[in-house]
């Protein structure tokens, strides 16, 4: 079988390294640091054997639902096969006397078991759920803490700036627009940054032509001078794109559309506005 990931795929996976990576050297630090230390030394021993000691967890976490419902069903059953066998001359008197009343009590019992069987798998995937949740809130936060401070950029080529004055300082020298995505750093998704951005700039000709006329800033909407580019009915649940001239012009505004076709007509429509003025 063959895996393809999508750019928001890769991302996705990236930021999920970035964690894992950072979580495993906290493991292995609080178990080799010894105080007065100035550095601690992690061996390709230490990341096998923590790996393991770790992934044995995970796996047994995806099996346990399953084995515990088997288990509550086996215990029912055990229970039930008892009960029969302690009231089976009450059975029996039933089951010639009155059949219809056993019936009964049988289909009652099933479906209780049914019910709990059933119980049991939505709570496996309200979890579940739970966890790809947490997850995104994890990915999301890594991608935030490290994207503009590592060459390794999710959204563009090249690492985007972080302040507007930086920004636009650079912008006037080259000439070119401001690319400026802001986002809400309070709100839990980052404004959906990692979804909407992501697929915005999911094709690589977006991020050619970003790289190639844009001056591109990724800023939080607390940043001194960036709120009031961003009009006042907006609350930042998504991302917002503004596009402006090294004069502080605005000449495009609106919310990042999560879709890379719509992404690459917008940039291609700016750079055509711009250059036909």
């Amino acid at each position: 079988m063959k895996v393809i990931y999508t750019d928001s795929g890769r991302q996705a996976l990236e930021a999920f390294k970035v964690h894992q990576a950072k979580e495993l050297e906290k493991a292995i630090c609080s178990r080799k640091y010894v105080f007065g230390d100035e550095t601690v030394e992690i061996t390709a021993s230490d990341v096998k054997e923590l790996s393991e000691m770790q992934g044995l967890p995970v796996f047994l976490a995806r099996k346990w639902i399953a084995v515990q419902s088997v288990l509550w069903l086996y215990i029912i059953i055990g229970l039930l096969i008892s009960l029969f066998g302690i009231y089976f001359q009450e059975i029996s008197m039933i089951y010639r006397n009155n059949p219809v009343q056993l019936i009964l009590i049988i289909f009652g019992l099933v479906f209780s078991i049914l019910s709990y069987i059933l119980l049991i798998r939505i709570q496996a995937r309200q979890q579940k759920q739970e966890r790809i949740e947490r997850y995104e809130d994890v990915a999301n936060s890594a991608e935030i803490a490290g994207l503009v401070r590592t060459n390794s950029n999710l959204f563009f080529l090249n690492p985007p700036f972080e302040f507007l004055e930086e920004a636009l300082v650079k912008a006037t020298e080259r000439n070119f627009p401001l690319f400026a995505v802001i986002y809400d750093n309070d709100h839990p998704k980052k404004s959906k940054l990692t979804y909407s951005l992501g697929y915005f700039m999911e094709y690589q000709i977006t991020k050619k032509l970003v790289d190639e006329y844009f001056v591109v800033a990724l800023m939080p909407v607390s940043q001194i001078g960036v709120r009031k580019l961003v009009p006042d009915d907006d609350p930042l649940e998504n991302c917002r794109l503004v596009v402006m001239q090294p004069d502080g012009q605005v000449i495009y505004s609106e919310g990042v559309y999560a879709n890379p076709d719509e992404g690459l007509k917008r940039v291609r429509s700016i750079i055509a506005k711009r250059e036909t003025q």
